[in-house]
């Protein structure tokens, strides 16, 4: 990936994670919005539909920042994935002009249409699990953005990690949130960087600690015009 091709996405994909972790202690103006996106766009309801203990269905009563940004970054149409974009960008407010998917969309990493939340359905799901999302969230940014201490950032991921449906795709998430920082690992870049630095692919997610030590590592090759 060149850093041309950052240039496209990145103000945006950073503008949106900054606007989303505002809603972070009180979650429900965030929920009613995407709710209410959902009913005008008819690629989404599926995408937000919950099951509850009860037996019954609806919309997502909670939600975490990784699939509220998933929600534009699912295998869909380009224009599809513009026009929820934009509409999350509205309600958040946001000044940052909607990226041109169409043509900067090389190298975002994308999640399945029916895998793309990072939390189970209310019928499994721990009561902490989305907050442990926001937690880990916040700390990635806060670390991206200059905190010097990466020990809140470590140690929340290592909480995400007992969680089912973070593994590697939370690499994902903070790729799309601070992409100059953190590396993403999914399968098509976990084969890449493995043949780039010599070694062997990622079986499992990587530690908090790891995965500092890694993108550090990428940083520095990065810096090699002869590694990308």
């Amino acid at each position: 990936m060149t850093l041309s091709t950052l240039e496209g996405w990145v103000p945006f994909y950073q503008t949106i994670a900054d606007g989303l972790l505002q809603y972070r202690y009180d979650r429900k103006p965030l929920v009613n919005a995407i709710v209410e996106i959902a009913h005008k766009r008819p690629e989404l309801p599926f995408a937000i539909l919950d099951r509850f203990p009860d037996g019954s269905e609806g919309p997502l009563q909670d939600i975490c920042p990784f699939t509220a940004m998933g929600l534009f970054n699912r295998h869909l149409k380009d224009a599809n994935r513009e026009g929820i974009a934009t509409e999350l960008a509205q309600f958040l407010g946001l000044e940052a002009p909607v990226p041109n998917l169409s043509k900067d969309n090389d190298g975002i990493p994308l999640l399945m249409n029916r895998n793309s939340w990072f939390f189970e359905y209310a019928t499994k799901r721990r009561a902490d699990h989305i907050e442990t999302l926001w937690q880990v969230f916040s700390h990635a940014i806060a670390f991206a953005d200059g905190e010097s201490d990466p020990s809140g950032f470590i140690s929340s991921y290592d909480a995400a990690q007992g969680q089912p449906r973070v593994a590697f795709s939370i690499t994902i998430g903070f790729y799309w949130a601070r992409p100059r920082r953190y590396a993403p690992l999914d399968k098509q870049s976990r084969t890449y960087i493995a043949k780039r630095l010599g070694i062997e692919p990622l079986q499992e997610a990587p530690s908090g600690s790891e995965y500092v030590k890694l993108c550090d590592l990428l940083a520095t090759r990065f810096e090699d015009n002869a590694f990308p």
